[in-house]
């Protein structure tokens, strides 16, 4: 009668044995699907953390004018990731957000002899560009300026595009100052 609980305890244990072995397969089966659930989860927040960072602006004068000093490109087109364009507006000057490798390009057209404009960054000159070189009349005056500038920047740096003269620039699309977060 021993021998005989004896088998049949082995029997159960046997049993159980193969319960055990089949739950811990189903949770290793889960581990793995959760792992490639973490994995897809880690994807979408460097996806949405890349599309949060995105910065880009296009931007015109809204008026023509002769103009000395800052230039405001204040006809905002298009804008992401940009918090502060009130500001830029009014000012002129865009205040960087988010640091970032930076692609900043500008053309002003203008009908001024000899104008040329000056990208400035935390007040230091980071490039000049010659619009219109001096002629004497009847020549056409009437030039575009165009310059593309990269640079690396970080919160609370600055940019502005400064006349250091009395120029004319044309408003609208014949004037425009592309700022974009590259990296």
């Amino acid at each position: 009668m021993l021998h005989s609980k004896i088998q049949d305890f082995s029997g159960k244990t046997s049993a159980i044995q193969s319960d055990i072995d089949k739950v811990m397969s189903t949770a290793n089966n889960n581990n793995g699907l959760l792992v490639g659930h973490d994995s897809r989860l880690d994807d979408l927040n460097a996806k949405f953390n890349a599309m949060n960072s995105r910065v880009a602006m296009t931007a015109h004068p809204s008026s023509s004018a002769t103009l000395r000093g800052i230039i405001k490109f204040d006809d905002v087109t298009f804008s992401v990731g940009i918090n502060n364009l009130p500001t830029y507006k009014s000012t002129g000057k865009f205040v960087v957000e988010k640091e970032g490798l930076y692609l900043i390009s500008v053309d002003i057209f203008s009908k001024t002899n000899g104008a040329y404009y000056q990208i400035y960054k935390n007040s230091i000159v980071i490039s000049d560009t010659r619009i219109a070189y001096y002629r004497s009349p009847p020549s056409v005056m009437q030039h575009t300026g165009t310059v593309v500038v990269v640079r690396q920047l970080r919160p609370n740096d600055s940019l502005w595009v400064n006349f250091p003269g009395n120029y004319y620039i044309y408003a609208g699309v014949w004037s425009t100052l592309t700022i974009v977060k590259m990296k």
